[in-house]
């Protein structure tokens, strides 16, 4: 089970051949293309063997997550590396060392007048999924009087010189722009010339901080386009479970999660938890085989989506003896 020389098909109908693997990148493979370039590119955006990622790892036996991905990348090591042509094209970078790690907390607390020394404090700590970090005024980017408790800021990820863990080039993430953001934590490598929502995407696929990586994700749902959240959703099927899955798309909100160009988003939503969504419209128009499909992979045996079915069919009974969604509704409801 080797990717390294597979033919990879892309949208636009090109053909490349895989040379490399990210093992600190998960989900992103190195091609080589007719014209002999080198690009680093994200499994989402092509299919191999005819079959997109995700279902060319289901058919192999392979998880879709991080340990799925390390299996794919020992089983590609070679046992000795084989020369690669150089590179013609900016890339992302492929090693944690070139790979600068940052995250989003929140400020715990900072500055505050030092009663033992009458001066005042020009240190503070975030509160970060994996515990407290300290940082010094020296280290914050943003204005110091903005730091203040539950604010949300963007850290990269340091140690002291006693090599506990720290935090530097702390922002306020309040007010920063999708390309201020991907241009902080370099998503994309030097790949500047990428078009922002692939460096959104770039970043989701790379970052290991969950806030960092919602982030992301609320960024790309907000405004991304039909075919940018589709390889979102791509990417997110092939790289995490679905349980990771729902608690991100959980944290979006219903606004942004009915957009129109979100379909593929809500796609891989849980059954109830995509009826509970479409129940939030006011009208089906346009969801309506969206709605369908929902319907027809529900289970009724599952009390979340039988009362979840029970509130749709209250809210949007079908309305004529041609409605597609006659068929499947309950007795009471056709009478």
């Amino acid at each position: 089970m080797t990717l390294i020389g597979s033919a990879v098909h892309f949208k636009d109908g090109s053909t490349a051949t895989i040379i490399g693997i990210h093992k600190n990148r998960p989900w992103f493979i190195d091609i080589t293309n007719a014209a002999g370039s080198t690009l680093a590119v994200s499994t989402a955006d092509v299919k191999i063997e005819g079959e997109s990622f995700a279902q060319w790892l289901m058919h192999r036996g392979v998880p879709q997550d991080r340990d799925g991905w390390s299996m794919l990348v020992e089983a590609c090591s070679p046992a000795a590396p084989a020369p690669r042509p150089a590179a013609t094209s900016a890339r992302p970078p492929t090693t944690r060392e070139e790979v600068p790690r940052y995250g989003i907390g929140s400020i715990k607390w900072c500055g505050g007048r030092n009663n033992q020394t009458g001066k005042e404090n020009e240190y503070g700590f975030i509160e970060a999924a994996g515990g407290d970090l300290f940082f010094h005024r020296s280290m914050v980017v943003s204005p110091w009087d903005e730091l203040r408790p539950e604010v949300r800021v963007l850290y990269r990820h340091t140690t002291r010189r006693n090599d506990k863990k720290a935090a530097e080039e702390v922002r306020v993430l309040d007010g920063i722009e999708d390309h201020e953001l991907v241009a902080y934590v370099r998503a994309g490598g030097d790949a500047e010339s990428l078009p922002l929502e692939q460096r959104l995407l770039a970043l989701f696929a790379a970052c290991e901080d969950e806030a960092l990586r919602t982030e992301a994700l609320t960024r790309l749902a907000k405004t991304g386009s039909t075919e940018t959240l589709s390889r979102l959703a791509e990417q997110m099927t092939a790289a995490l479970t679905p349980d990771v899955q729902a608690v991100l798309l959980d944290k979006l909100d219903t606004q942004t999660l009915l957009r129109a160009e979100a379909v593929a988003l809500r796609s891989i939503l849980p059954c109830h938890k995509h009826l509970e969504a479409l129940i939030e419209l006011t009208t089906l128009t346009g969801y309506e085989a969206e709605a369908l499909a929902t319907i027809k992979k529900s289970d009724i045996s599952r009390d979340r989506e039988k009362n979840a079915l029970a509130v749709f069919w209250k809210k949007f009974p079908p309305e004529s003896t041609n409605a597609p969604l006659l068929p499947f509704a309950p007795k009471h409801v056709k009478m």
